[in-house]
């Protein structure tokens, strides 16, 4: 039975997971600490020509804890459904860090923050 499941974890890659909307689970064996990991992180991958599936794909990570590379494990793990709120949280987020940048009068924020009004303004 062990067999059968590592065998099924292996054969996995990243895209198979990103696209049943899954996200990589990352666990450090050594100091006992996981993350996850958002499965689009499979673009980076086949940008530079490395290996999907998660065995190889463990490999590339190490853990920030303890900085271990060989006692990195990588699981699937289903994303968390969004709230139901989400567009208005959105909105939200931009106005209070548009207003932000705003009182700390960055020149170079100031004319990103004018690029992306411009931008929705054309729609």
């Amino acid at each position: 039975m062990f067999y059968a499941r590592a065998m099924l974890r292996e054969s996995v890659t990243l895209k198979d997971l990103d696209d049943r909307h899954q996200d990589v689970r990352a666990w450090c064996f050594a100091c006992a600490r996981g993350t996850v990991i958002d499965s689009i992180i499979w673009q980076r991958f086949a940008a530079r020509g490395w290996p999907q599936d998660l065995a190889s794909a463990a490999a590339r990570f190490t853990c920030s804890a303890c900085r271990s590379a060989n006692h990195v494990a990588l699981y699937p793990t289903r994303r968390p459904p969004a709230p139901p709120n989400a567009p208005s949280l959105l909105v939200e987020r931009f106005f209070f860090d548009v207003r932000s940048l705003r009182k700390k009068r960055d020149p170079i924020a100031e004319r990103a923050i004018a690029r992306l009004v411009d931008q929705w303004r054309r729609r």
